[in-house]
């Protein structure tokens, strides 16, 4: 399934493929870039100056201090351990303030003798106390409350993360013109909603000219030219070196996964049918 968010960049590779006896199509590849913008990273917002909806009725430690267990106003309880607070702890000294990003934690702070020393409640946080071997150092932060809650790792949070996280079955073919998509960003929103939601979109109607293609491929990102140019030619031929050069039919599938950074999307333009194809 893909999940598209504006925090990524796409660009874009063409294919032209024409295969006897098969729909004509042109193949355009969608990747994604290992880059977050400002405004994703912004996203994670304050945590320390934001309200909490998560609210805590006990904090209590294990007698060696090893894991805080918490008591929800829910209900539900939570056990965290003493290295996974340190490693998530957002004080000023462990999160940018400016871009809330996570600072990069010295691996000696994860001690094996890590132990939380004290832990105290706010409204909206937890402020620990953390110290190693026998007092040596000590390190005093704190955690989002809310945060905490929406990442926590106990059995019954896992459980109603698995289910949630089921797989969305579509009993149709999801499916929107080609003019809708062309008309803005509310087409394009639609057109990747049902990408997102259901990992396949029929685009309808879309003229047979490449162009028009490699305008909707531009509806979802940049377009990267490949050392075959930006628009190339498949042709099923004898002796093949890979198995799109032949006439065979393939199945739903992403092409080069094997790639350091392979197609995040992938759009098949359907040129023509030849007059054995029904339907």
């Amino acid at each position: 399934m893909l999940a598209l968010r504006n925090a990524c960049r796409l660009s874009l590779a063409f294919r032209r493929r024409v295969i006897p006896r098969l729909p004509a199509l042109r193949r355009c590849f969608v990747r994604r870039e290992k880059a977050v913008c400002v405004q994703e990273i912004r996203r994670f917002t304050s945590l320390s100056s934001r309200h909490s909806s998560a609210a805590a009725s006990r904090l209590e430690c294990s007698s060696d201090g090893k894991k805080c267990q918490v008591l929800w106003s829910d209900g539900e309880q939570s056990t965290y351990h003493a290295v996974w607070l340190r490693h998530n702890c957002q004080c000023p000294e462990c999160r940018n303030e400016t871009t809330n990003q996570k600072l990069l934690v010295d691996i000696n702070e994860l001690r094996s003798d890590l132990r939380i020393h004290s832990v105290t409640g706010s409204s909206h946080k937890m402020d620990i106390c953390w110290s190693y071997g026998q007092g040596e150092k000590e390190h005093h932060g704190y955690v989002n409350l809310e945060w905490l809650k929406k990442n926590s790792y106990s059995a019954d949070a896992l459980h109603k993360l698995r289910a949630q996280s089921q797989p969305t079955i579509a009993t149709s073919l999801p499916r929107i013109s080609y003019s809708e998509v062309s008309k803005g960003e509310e087409g394009v929103w639609k057109w990747l909603k049902n990408l997102n939601v259901y990992g396949v979109c029929l685009v309808t109607d879309i003229p047979t000219n490449a162009e028009e293609v490699r305008k909707l491929a531009k509806a979802a990102g940049g377009i990267q030219e490949t050392c075959d140019g930006e628009v190339f030619h498949i042709v099923a031929v004898e002796n093949a070196v890979n198995v799109a050069y032949t006439t065979r039919p393939l199945d739903f599938h992403m092409d080069m996964t094997y790639f350091e950074s392979p197609p995040g999307l992938q759009i098949l333009h359907c040129i023509r049918n030849d007059d054995c194809v029904e339907g």
